[in-house]
């Protein structure tokens, strides 16, 4: 976002690969994206949660453009497909310590919650989501699927305690319906 202005000034058509947050091209009209945008990807996941009989919902999100965005898109699709939003919590962007929004989350009995946190923190969320039991609690954990790759994972969510999670982002997607990994 910051080189925008620049860009409007100087006139010079920019391409930028990937930004998850709409709001990079918007501000300036010499920008174009080639990428998805984490508001798309988060109404995929939102309509598959629907489809998928999700009834409650928490959603828990970085209090960041993209993480906003995301949660944005989620709420509005889900809403339509009759399902309650709960509660909606924001974490501070870079925070290591999901414990008491975990806490808040079990003790709202949520049949789903929606997450998406920056990349560098996703592992530290799911490791604290399978500590926290919550894996087994019934609480089923869905997001756009940037921020948390299988590679990535903690053990724990490797050895199959996370199972059954979703996520919507490219080249994911396709594993809401299939067993074996599909890579881009």
């Amino acid at each position: 976002m910051g080189m925008a202005p620049l860009v409007t000034e100087s006139k010079i058509p920019t391409v930028v690969m990937l930004a998850g947050a709409s709001v990079v091209v918007e501000r300036s009209p010499y920008m174009v994206c080639t990428s998805w945008t984490l508001g798309q990807s988060s109404a995929t996941i939102a309509d598959w949660a629907v489809k998928n009989g999700v009834k409650r919902i928490v959603t828990l999100v970085s209090d960041w453009a993209p993480g906003l965005e995301a949660e944005a898109a989620f709420k509005e699709r889900v809403i339509k497909g009759e399902a309650q939003i709960v509660e909606s919590m924001r974490s501070p962007l870079m925070n290591a310590d999901f414990a008491p929004f975990l806490q808040r989350a079990r003790d709202l009995k949520p049949d789903t919650l929606f997450v998406w946190v920056p990349a560098p923190v996703a592992g530290l969320l799911a490791k604290q989501f399978v500590e926290r039991g919550l894996d087994k609690s019934g609480i089923r954990i869905v997001g756009p699927g940037d921020s948390l790759t299988d590679d990535d994972a903690p053990p724990q969510a490797q050895g199959g305690n996370m199972r059954g999670q979703g996520r919507a982002n490219p080249p994911y997607a396709l594993r809401l319906t299939r067993r074996k990994p599909v890579r881009a």
